[in-house]
């Protein structure tokens, strides 16, 4: 049985309207909600509020459920005719106001199923406005008879029954061309069948998986596939395919096009952030100012059309730049709403997760039972889900959106934030009688949550009499912190902290310490989910920090590469601590000249302070020898200028530095004689700060392992992602140089994977100068499969 709500059947027969801001978005909600409680609560005591009321239309083909919940039903009133109440609320003046056509079918629909059910002739409506300012009200009302609601309700259903035998035939379709289509590689790789059918049994039983899959395994081909297996069978629906990077949600793009070459008609989007595909750079959507949000949802049906003709398609970023331009349409907005017609979404994570992006028509407004999440790089999201489910607040924020604010013209507003700015004056001045810099607090002041939750419903009028107008820096940075602010401050839990801190600028934080809890919220919710990560290791830390359930099934794959291709050698003999690194900069340069002239070699660096300072004295006591260094904030440009200069054919070959856990230390795939060896200097770890102290004392208390968690785990994890990038493809050979003395110690040692246990200690750099010596690594390509 098929099930629609009656507001998504009104929209569906009348579409109209533009994108509004999330603030406007949550002030109507808000002012909805208030309007209905003042309506409902000044009715007479036979009025009846929020009446549920539901249909099963029988098409023959299709059963079609139909629900909904009336916001007001006067049983017999004026002539024993039954009374249906809709309540809208409008910032507009009164005698301005004309029903909407989208308001009206609404209810004319609530009336029709009533009558239907009642078996009555008449039914009056009441279409009722409410002024949000003032809370008057303005009541249009009409009197319908049974046929003629009869014909208004045919046909909204009639045309919703189409579209849905349209998607019905374009689903069989799919599935008969899925379950047909055989793997699109020529062969699999070691270890692909054992993932493969992992991920169609936890699909099957509605299970979660942790899969720890070594690079060249083939981890894109050996998730999807499966998975869009298992949805042909109808063990389950949409398809989220989730990744931190770029390069990662491309292999996902060109793996389904290897699907669909194989004969499979799945239709596909990729959801590019909003920053990064807006036509006009904007952040914060305001129609006065977007033609392509401006009047959106009237021009979208002719978009959809579109898409719905394509049995099946890739929409990525160029192809719905296409239509959205064709159409003036807003593009981000336009691949969420293909997103509803796809059977794969490629995306960040923060589209499933993230509180304040994440895609309400999925996850909200629709039955999540029959989604998969294919997470890729898990290991990423345990960072990505902190910072998702933190928020900061920054007096220097709040003084410059309050500067940028004329008080003539916006009085509210302005003293809203000049409150604001004054309560930080007032933090920084008691922290600094107590003489602290950084102060946990038990709770979130109510001062600070009521003053951010006022601003955000001024806001909205700001933006609208900016017409047309650039939002100015300052106020769209306050209004994306404070938006985020009042979404955290509700989700706020066990698993946060509040604290502030006042060593440069006052600020007072919400952090997430562990989001396992809001994390599994989602996953729960689904239909199954898997993780998978060439470092998903080790497994107690990534399952308690992205799940904390206990019935989650792991797999531990095996390399699939020979281990006698990749030399690794562990060289213990000097601190790489912070305390000694200038100690450790002489014998980290003599490797400087081991290494050049040997092929292509990065050296990862724990923090870009040791990187360079290893550079200064390279350059100082090596001269001849060309560093290629990462800078700090590179832009795209620059990353990729830096790694085009990574060529196989390179005479002498490159040296680089670059830091751990940056851009170049995973997710990159310099594949062939691209790159030959890396260089690991340190294991990783954060720098001690008051945050993640904060974290230890939080892990402590939960597992016993403050420091494992807070430190070494995701230390570590940065190590195994760095050296993951030297051995891409099944002929490949290089070498893995680990320096300090805490990898060779046991602790440390264990925590290294699998394709890293042969590791020689060496006691002397001529070790590793003569092993280097004895054979320049001879290297082929990769194979097609993609394994980031």
């Amino acid at each position: 049985m098929e099930s629609v709500s009656v507001r998504t059947l009104a929209e569906f027969a009348y579409p109209g309207g533009s994108i509004q801001t999330q603030s406007r978005v949550r002030k109507l909600e808000r002012e909805g909600m208030i309007a209905h409680r003042q309506v409902q609560t000044s009715r007479p005591e036979s009025y009846q509020a929020e009446v549920p009321i539901e249909l099963v239309h029988d098409a023959g083909d299709i059963q079609l459920l139909i629900r909904g919940r009336i916001d007001g039903f006067y049983p017999g009133g004026g002539g024993g005719i039954d009374t249906i109440e809709e309540i809208k609320s409008t910032a507009a003046p009164l005698g301005e106001i004309r029903p909407r056509e989208v308001h009206l079918a609404q209810a004319k629909l609530y009336a029709a199923i009533h009558v239907k059910i009642a078996d009555a002739g008449y039914a009056r409506i009441h279409l009722t406005y409410v002024q949000a300012e003032s809370g008057e009200e303005r009541v249009f009302e009409y009197l319908c008879d049974r046929n003629e609601l009869a014909g208004f309700y045919t046909d909204i259903v009639d045309r919703y029954l189409e579209h849905l035998r349209a998607l019905i035939r374009r689903q069989r379709d799919r599935d008969a061309s899925v379950a047909a289509t055989p793997f699109p590689f020529e062969r699999k790789r070691a270890g692909q069948d054992e993932f493969m059918a992992a991920v169609t049994a936890a699909i099957g039983n509605g299970e979660k998986l942790f899969v720890r899959a070594p690079t060249g395994i083939g981890k894109t081909a050996a998730a999807l596939f499966p998975a869009l297996k298992s949805m042909a069978a109808g063990d389950s629906g949409t398809i989220f395919y989730l990744s931190a990077r770029t390069t990662a949600q491309e292999n996902a793009e060109e793996c389904l096009s290897r699907i669909c070459s194989a004969g499979a008609l799945i239709r596909s989007v990729t959801i590019t952030a909003k920053a990064k595909i807006c036509f006009l750079g904007l952040e914060i959507c305001e129609p006065d100012s977007c033609p392509f949000a401006d009047g959106y949802y009237g021009r979208l049906p002719q978009a959809l059309a579109k898409v719905k003709h394509d049995g099946g398609g890739a929409y990525t970023r160029k192809a719905v730049e296409a239509v959205a331009r064709e159409l003036t349409l807003c593009p981000y907005e336009l691949s969420l709403d293909i997103a509803l017609l796809c059977d794969v979404i490629i995306c960040d994570y923060n589209y499933v997760f993230d509180p304040a992006v994440y895609l309400r028509r999925f996850f909200l407004e629709n039955d999540t039972g029959r989604i998969v999440l294919l997470i890729d790089e898990a290991h990423n999201l345990i960072d990505r889900a902190m910072d998702m489910f933190s928020v900061a607040i920054r007096k220097k924020y709040v003084l410059a959106a309050m500067r940028e604010i004329d008080a003539a013209v916006h009085p509210s507003l302005s003293k809203v934030m000049k409150a604001m700015n004054k309560y930080f004056i007032g933090l920084k001045k008691t922290m600094r009688e107590e003489e602290l810099s950084f102060w946990v607090a038990e709770e979130l002041d109510d001062e600070l949550s009521e003053n951010v939750e006022r601003s955000l419903e001024l806001f909205p009028d700001y933006f609208s009499r900016l017409r047309g107008d650039p939002i100015p820096a300052a106020i769209s940075d306050f209004y994306r912190a404070a938006l985020r602010f009042s979404i955290v401050a509700e989700l706020k839990g066990d698993g946060h902290k509040v604290y502030a801190e006042s060593a440069r600028d006052v600020s007072v934080t919400i952090r997430c310490l562990d989001p396992s809890g809001l994390l599994r919220k989602r996953t729960d919710a689904c239909r199954s989910t898997v993780f998978f990560s060439a470092t998903l290791t080790p497994f107690e830390y990534f399952t308690a920090l992205l799940d904390g359930g206990e019935d989650a099934g792991t797999l531990n794959l095996e390399s699939p590469f020979p281990l006698e291709n990749l030399r690794v050698f562990i060289d213990p003999r000097f601190s790489t601590r912070y305390r000694d690194r200038e100690m450790s900069l002489r014998p980290l340069v003599e490797y400087v000249e081991i290494f050049s002239k040997r092929g292509n070699c990065i050296f990862f660096f724990p923090s870009y302070e040791y990187l360079e300072m290893t550079l200064m004295l390279s350059r100082k006591e090596k001269p001849g020898i060309e560093i290629l260094a990462q800078q700090r904030g590179m832009d795209d440009l620059g990353r990729r200028d830096f790694l085009a200069s990574f060529v196989a054919d390179h005479p002498e070959g490159v040296l680089a530095f670059a830091v751990l856990g940056g851009v170049f230390g995973e997710g990159i795939d310099l594949v062939g004689e691209r790159l030959v060896a890396a260089v690991i200097v340190g294991v990783g770890m954060p720098p001690l700060s008051d945050e993640k102290n904060l974290m230890k004392e939080y892990f402590d208390e939960r597992f016993g392992k403050g420091f494992l968690f807070a430190y070494t785990y995701p230390g570590m994890n940065r190590v195994l992602q760095a050296a993951g990038r030297v051995i891409r493809g099944e002929t490949d050979k290089g070498t893995v140089l680990f320096v300090g003395q805490r990898f060779g110690t046991n602790g440390y040692r264990r925590l290294l994977t699998a394709e890293y246990q042969h590791a020689v200690t060496v006691t002397a750099q001529e070790q590793v100068a003569a092993s280097l010596s004895k054979e320049k690594p001879a290297r082929g390509r990769a194979d097609e499969q993609a394994s980031p």
